[in-house]
């Protein structure tokens, strides 16, 4: 008896230490530790020696069976899920602060006559500059510092044109052993942390010198250089700075301009029986040849308008040059009216005329393709009646020419009124206004002053009398003044009287309530009953302005 008794105290004695092992919480029964305490919790003795109930067995078997039990009542009463009862604060949460990339930007630039060059970084310069020598390659190495941060770019290559990929940081992009010039370079940051930073890089172009920076930015592209111009790049600086800071120092600046495409032209053409053909682009010809077909208006246009814009005026069959110049995308020239374009001036607007003259060429009637005009000059011909046929834009950087074949840009006969100014100055008129008419040339001058002190003020080209109805020669006063008289099925329109039956007026129109429809608009021939025959808008203004009384002189 005594001896189970022995190994059941033993037994539950050990449990109960590994349970005190077990953390204490503050609601928790501590756990019975002292052999007194096991005998009242778990052992009934009897008075007659018997054994207690559910003891059986041999010993060992006794003593497993109690340990058992013991262990299991022990644990029942101690262990207390510590969530259920703990009564801690929670600790507070920790948020590390995000961390600081520091990226840095490397490059190299493979150079005529030297090759490969020591790799340059943030900003500093790689290639050369004063020595006229091409970069050919370049090679760039970002350093993310561990950000998810990327570099792409590519080069615009002589002969080539732009890379049709993109190059990765440590790839060569361009061409070495080839003797091909960069001329201008596109860069772009890619990864996520893209829009952390912006990446400025600007070049340094033959005959321009350093150019503004250009930004890469909120993983867009940005472009530095020149297309479409052949100058090639001498140098270029790199930077990588966080996203919104300042461009780095603009020393040296030539232009704000970072880039200069020069090829961004088109331009389209009004041609008879077609009507406006597609654009074309630099150099290219609009218009045809061979086909005698003239030219009746054109257009010129570009896709920067920041950068450079164009004004131009033409000369037109029976108007002369056109009084004011039109701008970029306006049309100069006549639709509709069958009037040839004998000759065009045009002139370079905006940063790129700094850099950059406009160069032009026509093709012309009886001529064939004629010399480069450039900046406002004159091309084609003047007098002649010649039409123009085809026309070809294209610019060139300062000092360098499209070519050409030796042959005049311009041909004009001599102007017949430089000699109507010279005889103008003999006659008088008591309204202050003088008109003349040279039937050999076919033009009318019209003249403002006195006698001695007279100064033309508009001029334009006239029709004037068929052989056998030609129109007389003399000194004549301005008299009467009609709004429109009819001959035969024909109207003509703001009829001011030279004398008898011959007036100054529009060319003719069909019979209807207004002047909508022409009949015959042609000008500058001898196909008149005697009249003198002009555009509308000139027999109006002579109607409306010049007064009854006025002299006439047709010679």
């Amino acid at each position: 008896m005594k001896r189970w008794k022995q190994f059941l105290v033993t037994g539950i004695l050990a449990v109960s230490m590994a349970v005190s092992a077990l953390p204490v919480f503050a609601d928790e029964t501590p756990p019975v530790t002292s052999e007194s305490q096991v005998q009242e919790a778990t052992v009934t003795d009897t008075s007659n020696g018997e054994e207690p109930s559910g003891i059986q067995g041999e010993a060992g078997q006794d003593e497993q069976q109690g340990t058992e039990q013991t262990s299991t009542n022990s644990s029942s009463n101690a262990l207390v899920s510590p969530a259920a009862t703990s009564s801690e604060t929670p600790a507070p949460t920790v948020t590390e602060a995000p961390k600081e990339y520091n990226p840095t930007v490397s490059y190299e630039t493979h150079v005529q006559n030297i090759g490969w060059q020591g790799a340059q970084s943030n900003g500093a310069t790689a290639g050369t500059t004063g020595q006229s020598l091409r970069l050919e390659a370049i090679k760039i190495n970002l350093n993310n510092d561990g950000a998810d941060l990327g570099i792409q770019y590519r080069t615009h290559i002589q002969n080539i044109g732009w890379e049709s990929g993109w190059h990765n940081s440590g790839e060569i992009s361009g061409t070495t052993g080839r003797s091909l010039r960069l001329e201008a370079v596109q860069m772009q940051l890619t990864g996520s942390a893209a829009s952390d930073y912006d990446l400025y890089f600007r070049v340094h172009a033959q005959n321009i010198g350093w150019m503004a920076w250009a930004k890469a930015s909120g993983g867009n592209a940005a472009t530095a250089g020149t297309s479409g111009a052949s100058l090639r790049l001498e140098a270029i600086q790199i930077a990588i700075v966080k996203a919104g800071s300042a461009a780095p120092s603009a020393d040296g600046q030539a232009t704000s301009a970072a880039f200069f495409p020069a090829n961004d032209i088109s331009y389209q053409t009004h041609v008879q029986n077609i009507g406006w053909q597609n654009p074309v682009g630099s150099k290219a010809t609009a218009g045809t040849t061979g086909r005698s077909l003239r030219l009746e208006a054109i257009s010129i246009n570009t896709n920067s308008p920041s950068l450079m814009g164009f004004q131009y005026r033409t000369h037109i069959q029976n108007i002369g040059w056109e009084s004011s110049w039109h701008n970029t995308g306006e049309v100069s020239g006549t639709t509709g009216q069958s009037l040839r374009l004998e000759a065009i001036q045009i002139k370079l607007t905006g940063e790129m005329s700094r850099f950059f003259n406009v160069y032009y060429r026509a093709h012309v009637q009886n001529i064939g393709w004629m010399g480069w005009a450039k900046n406002g000059e004159s091309a084609g011909s003047e007098g002649y009646s010649y039409r123009m046929e085809a026309i070809q834009i294209v610019l060139c950087a300062k000092g360098q020419t499209p070519g050409g074949n030796g042959t005049a840009a311009f041909q004009s006969r001599k102007n017949p009124l430089a000699s109507m100014d010279a005889k103008a100055q003999g006659y008088s008129s008591r309204s202050g206004y003088l008109i003349l008419i040279d039937k050999s040339s076919h033009y009318l001058s019209l003249y403002r002053g006195s006698q001695g002190r007279w100064s033309q003020d508009r001029s334009w080209r006239v029709d004037v009398g068929a052989p056998g109805t030609s129109t007389p020669s003399g000194v004549f006063n301005l008299g009467t003044k009609l709004l429109y008289f009819d001959s035969g099925t024909c109207r003509c329109w703001y009829a001011s009287q030279v004398t008898g039956s011959i007036y100054l007026h529009s060319v003719l129109y069909f019979q209807t309530g207004s002047p909508s429809r022409i009949m015959d608009g042609r000008l500058g021939m001898s196909i008149s009953h005697g009249c003198i025959r002009m555009e509308l808008s000139n027999a109006k203004w002579i109607w409306d302005n010049v007064p009854a009384g006025t002299t006439i002189v047709v010679y």
